[in-house]
């Protein structure tokens, strides 16, 4: 029964945490022209499952890794705020033939920093089943797949919400450098609520965002 209830609880975490990574397929691939946007969805959800096998295998080594947590929230921030800056200067380039290598040079590299929060967070609650950690990898990839999907085609279809999408990458970011060791102990004597420094990490973006549409018109 407590292996059940333990495997419907990966399942549901691991749908929801697909989420990040499908986000992250979404925006590299908006740009891109139909045919080949599939084609750079496919190769992105097997970059992401790929690293999802090799960080649980590397778990219990990641787990003790510091400033693992500060630094792919430091970079997810980063890939946040490159996107933006491309958001016009990517219309154009990623039409060509090296559009798709370059949506899935973006998409390995940011799928990297995502799924290490998300691998330490399933096989912490798998407890050290490798069985579970295993269906969490295996639900993942439909969620990736079709959450991918859905995201890049709204994406394209409505380009304010490209503002939504990176504001929730730039969320995650700040989620995972709040989470490290290091930052804790700096921030709980302060007494700060974590959501005023995810308030702020959304304002940056905002502020960035229109930063950007006004240098652009």
């Amino acid at each position: 029964m407590q292996e059940m209830l333990l495997a419907l609880e990966i399942l549901l975490i691991s749908a929801i945490l697909s989420v990040d990574n499908a986000l992250v397929i979404g925006l590299a691939t908006r740009h891109l022209p139909n045919g080949i946007r599939q084609r750079a969805i496919y190769w992105g959800t097997f970059g992401a499952v790929a690293l999802r096998i090799v960080l649980s295998m590397l778990a219990i080594y990641l787990i003790n890794l510091p400033y693992i947590k500060l630094v792919g929230g430091l970079f997810l921030l980063y890939i946040a705020f490159k996107m933006l800056g491309e958001e016009h200067a990517e219309e154009s380039n990623m039409r060509g033939s090296r559009g798709i290598w370059k949506a899935v040079q973006v998409i390995v590299i940011a799928d990297l920093m995502v799924s290490v929060d998300n691998v330490l967070a399933v096989v912490a609650i798998a407890k050290g089943n490798w069985w579970l950690v295993a269906l969490g990898i295996l639900v993942s990839i439909p969620c990736i797949l079709w959450g991918s999907r859905l995201i890049a085609h709204l994406l394209h279809k409505y380009p304010i919400l490209l503002f939504l999408g990176i504001a929730v990458l730039s969320w995650t970011g700040a989620a995972m450098i709040l989470e490290e060791k290091v930052v804790a102990l700096f921030i709980t004597p302060l007494a700060i609520p974590n959501a005023a420094f995810y308030a702020v990490a959304v304002a940056a973006t905002g502020a960035a965002w229109l930063t950007k549409k006004r240098t652009s018109s």
